[in-house]
């Protein structure tokens, strides 16, 4: 018995769905465009973040000690700070290294190639290379580095300049959070009045319908559910049709960001698209949520049953 019921509260909703065509056309267009522009900015944050994530990877702290340390103190500067927490590794670089290293730097300076050379002794000192586990834990280490024993022995580090670099890299990423975040709200909103509307409508046009079912002694269910059954195909034609448009996009768009994304050596369409699945079932979920509650609060306002 049931399966039957809802084999024609099915068929009902299925004929309003297509009753009113144009009614359908708008609103499931308003659908996958909200969905589609959802999954734009979804892609552009999976390209971010990943984009981030790479040159946070490439981030250390070189810690430069002074020429005066002796082996066992560079050493022993070396393992304190290797088991300080957040450290990921501490790569040690020699003085003739360091030294081999700025002249391949400046090796068009021949003035300045020519006096290193002129001098007995080698005036760059040791360089220890530390990567952390995350940005947030550079502060934590060189707060550490200006306190420990061997303070004195630290001739500069180059954190400042990268600090500014982290703090731009977290700024774009959080920006680029709330963008999407704001953008999902917002057409999740526009959805939701255009489901309460395009019920409206069809309600009102269907109002004698729903007096003689009244009239008849129909139940709540048989009644309201078909609305609701119609704005949930809505919802998912939209949805379908939106997930073919994007990686059609996705598709069409891939030549030409390899080109773009020249300078970064991942295929960021190939980057999206497995991990824009995610988004996508997410966005299902929220929206079938939305779509029923305005559903029921469109019925409870307008059907007056």
């Amino acid at each position: 018995m049931f399966f039957i019921t809802f084999a024609r509260l099915l068929k009902y909703s299925t004929q309003g769905f297509f009753r009113n065509f144009w009614l359908s056309f708008v609103c499931i267009t308003t659908m996958v465009l909200a969905f589609v522009l959802i999954d734009v900015l979804g892609g552009i944050g999976i390209a971010s973040n990943d984009i981030v994530n790479s040159v946070k990877n490439k981030i250390d702290v070189s810690i430069y000690i002074k020429n005066t340390a002796t082996d066992d103190q560079i050493f022993a500067i070396k393992t304190e700070i290797a088991g300080l927490r957040g450290v990921k590794s501490v790569v040690y670089t020699s003085k003739q290294q360091a030294l081999d290293d700025f002249k391949k730097r400046h090796n068009d300076n021949s003035l300045l190639i020519n006096s290193l050379n002129e001098l007995d002794t080698n005036p760059i000192g040791a360089t220890l290379i530390v990567k952390a586990d995350s940005t947030n834990d550079y502060s934590y280490i060189l707060e550490y580095v200006s306190q420990f024993q061997y303070k004195d022995l630290i001739e500069d580090t180059n954190y400042t300049d990268n600090k500014l670099i982290i703090s731009k890299i977290n700024t774009f990423n959080v920006t680029i959070s709330k963008g999407i975040l704001f953008v999902g709200l917002f057409f999740g909103f526009i959805s939701a009045i255009t489901v309460l509307n395009t019920l409206r409508i069809t309600i009102y046009s269907r109002r004698r319908e729903i007096e003689i079912m009244r009239f008849l002694g129909a139940s709540w269910s048989f009644i309201k559910v078909p609305f609701i059954l119609e704005a949930i195909f809505y919802l998912i034609a939209g949805w379908i049709l939106s997930i073919g448009l994007y990686y059609s996009m996705l598709i069409f768009l891939a030549p030409y960001s390899n080109v773009f994304f020249s300078f970064y050596q991942t295929d960021i369409v190939k980057l999206i698209m497995p991990n824009s699945i995610n988004t996508i079932i997410v966005e299902l979920v929220i929206g079938l949520a939305i779509t029923v509650f305005s559903s029921i609060l469109s019925i409870r306002k307008y059907a007056k049953v």
